[in-house]
């Protein structure tokens, strides 16, 4: 069965979730960033402990890391791998800090070419059972996949493929593969490297790479009829990743015992209530129809939901955000005033806007008063507000 391996990925000594593919050269510009914790290492270190997850990983990408890698290493001793630079020089210093085994992928190439003196010495250095050679690779032009190194911006001359596998599985524990162009997006997983990975199956293998829900660790074992392990990083609630249907929403709710049915709005007890599960703002997407205005797309997928959300802060702050895809075909909103009975002369300036031309956009509105209420933690939005109307005054 496919296993949840967490990860733990330093950037300039900090927690982060990157873009895989936007990293620059050493010393060029930073990598597009989906979330960076305030939190340190250790804490994310210490959760894996707790909750007796084993077989992750902590990245340094880039220098400045040591520190707060050798935080989470401490942390949870002999419970972690340790990747990024790693050489036959440091790799034992590493292992004997904690690190359950050392993670490989640059040193084993001069420049763009596999070496297999380098990963004899590698071998030798620390014995193939503390060794995962890390094969994260790229889409090529002509097809397939290669391994890419110097943080996914080398592309080496060594393939992804049955060959490549069957070479290196007897110098290492284990392979990470890391899809590179869709690291980080949340947008979807490759399916074809994953089902490639999956039919494989000699020694423990783990994919990472645009996992974006649970649906997709469920199809990954499927694919790999349970041989591939799965890492998942940005669309973690833990790194940032806190994007949940309002059909899950419904669930939790009824979970906590809270009488909620699927087609009510939320109300201010069930945002909170929703809220206090995640540490930072939670994105709630997909409502019914029936509570959302007639302008908002409804998803192609499923026409009893909108392509809209809102974003509810944490602590009891509310919804902070709302917005939407908007309809852009005219006859369908036209429909939809009348499905509403709404008088459709007075929506006529709306109308001529689709009629003379219109694009697909979404937009939204922010409640900014609840914004800074949040964020200055101050006890009531009326706070935020330079001339509130309150009991006794209606009027600055």
């Amino acid at each position: 069965m496919t296993q949840f391996r967490p990860c733990i990925d330093l950037h300039d000594g900090l927690v982060k979730q990157v873009i895989g593919g936007t990293f620059a050269e050493e010393g060029g510009g930073a990598p597009i960033e989906n979330f960076v914790s305030e939190r340190e290492s250790r804490h994310y270190a210490q959760m894996y402990r707790n909750d007796n997850l084993v077989g992750g990983h902590v990245i340094m990408l880039g220098s400045g890391n040591e520190e707060s890698a050798n935080d989470a290493i401490k942390e949870y001793p002999q419970g972690l791998q340790l990747g990024g630079g790693i050489t036959p020089q440091n790799a034992t210093r590493w292992l004997d800090r904690g690190a359950s085994h050392v993670i490989v992928t640059s040193y084993i190439f001069d420049g763009s070419n596999f070496s297999d003196e380098k990963l004899s010495s590698m071998v030798k250095a620390v014995g193939k059972d503390r060794l995962v050679i890390d094969l994260s690779c790229r889409v090529c032009p002509e097809g397939g996949w290669k391994v890419a190194k110097d943080r996914w911006q080398t592309i080496t001359d060594l393939p992804i493929n049955y060959e490549t596998l069957d070479k290196l599985c007897g110098s290492c524990a284990e392979f990470l593969i890391h899809a590179a162009d869709v690291e980080g997006k949340c947008e979807g997983m490759d399916t074809d490297l994953v089902k490639l990975l999956g039919s494989w199956g000699k020694i423990p293998l783990t994919y990472a790479g645009g996992v974006k829900s649970i649906e997709d660790l469920h199809k990954i074992d499927e694919l790999s009829s349970g041989c591939l392990d799965v890492t998942v990083g940005s669309a973690l609630d833990i790194f940032g990743g806190t994007g949940i249907s309002y059909t899950e929403c419904v669930e939790m709710l009824k979970e906590g015992g809270i009488d909620f049915e699927w087609g009510d709005d939320f109300g201010a007890p069930h945002e909170t209530f929703i809220a206090e599960k995640f540490e930072q703002p939670v994105i709630v997407h997909r409502f019914p129809t029936g509570i959302k205005a007639f302008y908002m797309k409804r998803d192609p997928e499923n026409e009893k939901v909108v392509l809209g959300m809102d974003i509810l802060a944490p602590e009891g702050y509310g919804e902070i955000v709302g917005g939407s895809e908007r309809e852009t075909r005219i006859n369908v909103l036209e429909e939809r005033i009348a499905e509403e009975g709404l008088n459709k002369e007075d929506f006529d300036w709306f109308l001529d806007l689709r009629r003379y031309g219109s694009v697909p956009h979404s937009g939204f509105g922010m409640g900014i008063e609840r914004v800074v209420a949040w964020i200055c933690k101050l006890p009531h939005v009326r706070e935020t507000i330079p001339f509130p109307r309150m009991m006794g005054r209606l009027r600055p």
